[in-house]
């Protein structure tokens, strides 16, 4: 019981992660929703990952929040033509690399910079910080690849936060690892059905 109630003891960290589940249901089922709930979501985690001494998703959420209203702005514009709907299709190579290979040296420069000013896991939360950073600018644009840097993300990030102690946020990150693959699947099945229609 003692641990239930742990587990539960705080309740921003709790509202955060029921909101993040909802967010990214929404943004799974491609509802404009996702990222105005993403956004309060985000704005809940700010004070739990100051506590937690994790400074690199502190920032990182800082960030979210001004790529949640760029990717809120893009979606609610629509497509190339702002006429369309922005539907999910294959990232751009150069894009992708581009953003890949900052992600990795994002890792190294944030985890150097979080090991200099004592933060927790400088390394490992440099590394979700950069590759997170990456997935939502790619998730902004609907490239289907962000849901696999999500997996990749979320996988970290669970083992982060259960060696720091955060229960809830840990089992949120299980969540969303699940829902990554949920995304996955789901954008890559209605690319290849608006392919077969070509």
């Amino acid at each position: 019981m003692d641990a239930f109630v742990a587990f539960f003891s705080n309740p921003v960290e709790v509202a955060g992660a029921v909101l993040t589940v909802v967010s990214i249901v929404l943004l799974v089922r491609q509802s404009l929703w996702g990222w105005p709930i993403g956004i309060a979501a985000t704005l809940l985690y700010l004070p739990v990952f100051w506590e937690a001494k994790l400074y690199g998703d502190l920032g990182l959420y800082g960030v979210f929040l001004v790529a949640q209203v760029y990717g809120w702005r893009i979606w609610y514009v629509g497509g190339p033509d702002e006429d369309a709907a922005l539907a999910p299709r294959l990232g751009a190579p150069v894009g992708l690399a581009v953003l890949l290979v900052g992600a990795a040296l994002g890792t190294m420069g944030i985890g150097w910079l979080l090991e200099r000013a004592g933060g927790s896991l400088p390394y490992w939360d440099g590394f979700t910080t950069s590759f997170a950073l990456a997935a939502q600018i790619m998730q902004a644009r609907k490239w289907i690849e962000n849901w696999l840097v999500w997996i990749v993300v979320n996988t970290v990030a669970t083992g982060v936060y259960v060696v720091k102690g955060l229960g809830p946020t840990a089992a949120l990150y299980l969540i969303l690892l699940g829902l990554a693959v949920a995304g996955w699947m789901t954008w890559h099945r209605e690319l290849r059905l608006d392919d077969s229609e070509l």
